[in-house]
């Protein structure tokens, strides 16, 4: 196995792990049945650790991009464009890679998938999987896919806010060292060698 092989295999198994193994200690529900949007918040730091530096940085960008995205959509849907016309709309404005994935979707559609099975297409995807089952079983059920946009947008926004806190202390912790190098000797020379000096000069001299 090289490292793309290992990172797929993971992401695999923490998928089936979380939403499709019943667990004893939960009665028989796997984790996702009981925690709300379990692969957008609880296993993003998990995976991190273990993606490579493009793979990370695209999903950071998703992460990032999210939030403005679903209201792109939700405002589609609000001027009265269906759902399946609104990821062809919204690709065309939104950034890449949430472009890209929207395309993703536009494309099931254009073949003659379903809306459901169009978004199920990206329930593996780190960022999108849980939108996007909420999406297709929505589009299943027929509930009001508005409220479930707006419900994933305030939760990637709460997610990547998580993740830039985590972020900005991590740098934090990390410049200490750095700034210790810098200044150590600065303090040495200013404040501890003068002393060794005079205490010298005045033994010697």
């Amino acid at each position: 196995y090289n490292e793309e092989d290992r990172e797929q295999a993971y992401y695999a198994w923490i998928h089936e792990y979380n939403h499709h193994r019943p667990h004893t200690s939960l009665n028989g529900l796997t984790p996702s049945d009981r925690v709300p949007n379990l692969a957008g918040k609880n296993t993003y730091y998990v995976l991190a650790r273990l993606e490579s530096g493009a793979t990370r940085a695209r999903r950071e960008a998703l992460l990032g991009q999210q939030p403005e995205v679903l209201d792109l959509i939700a405002a589609a849907q609000e001027a009265g464009s269906p759902l399946r016309r609104a990821a062809g709309e919204v690709a065309a404005l939104a950034p890449e890679p949430s472009a890209s994935v929207l395309r993703e979707v536009d494309a099931h559609l254009r073949v003659g998938f379903s809306e459901a099975e169009a978004w199920q297409s990206l329930a593996d995807d780190p960022v999108w999987g849980s939108t996007a089952r909420d999406l297709a079983r929505s589009a299943r059920t027929g509930e009001a896919v508005a409220d479930t946009i707006h419900l994933h947008a305030t939760r990637t926004r709460e997610a990547h806010r998580d993740h830039l806190n985590k972020k900005a202390r991590t740098v934090a912790v990390k410049s200490v060292g750095p700034m210790m190098a810098c200044f150590l000797p600065a303090f040495i020379l200013a404040g501890v060698v003068p002393i060794f000096v005079g205490i010298a000069s005045r033994y010697l001299g």
